[in-house]
């Protein structure tokens, strides 16, 4: 393969690249899980070789592989995570809602005193 295949992407074009909008592969960048990238100045770009090699190291044979994907909410042994990490707000809520005062604050409604 020739120099000319590899190039370097910037955001715009690198996203695409490896499937994911700009702005979730920025996050990734900001977080650590995306790929290698090079700081030219203010400017980021990516070398098509460390796209492809980040792409590689994610391959997976089935849905239920844990190793080529990102594994959130799963530990290494594959347990789910808690029910709480993935609720929604109207579900936290709710949560909220069913939780007596009396557990949150340590304080008593009127009905609640002790003889």
């Amino acid at each position: 393969m020739t120099d000319q295949a590899h190039r370097r992407l910037r955001t715009s074009l690198a996203a695409p690249y490896v499937g994911y909008s700009e702005s979730t592969l920025e996050k990734k960048r900001l977080t650590g899980e995306g790929p290698p990238f090079i700081r030219l100045g203010r400017t980021i770009v990516y070398d098509t070789r460390d796209l492809d090699a980040w792409l590689a190291s994610r391959r997976a044979t089935s849905t239920s592989d844990r190793t080529g994907g990102e594994g959130i909410g799963v530990d290494i042994r594959g347990d789910e995570a808690p029910r709480h990490l993935d609720a929604g707000p109207r579900a936290l809520q709710k949560a909220a809602q069913d939780v007596p005062a009396s557990s949150v604050n340590g304080s008593r409604s009127a009905g609640d005193r002790r003889t």
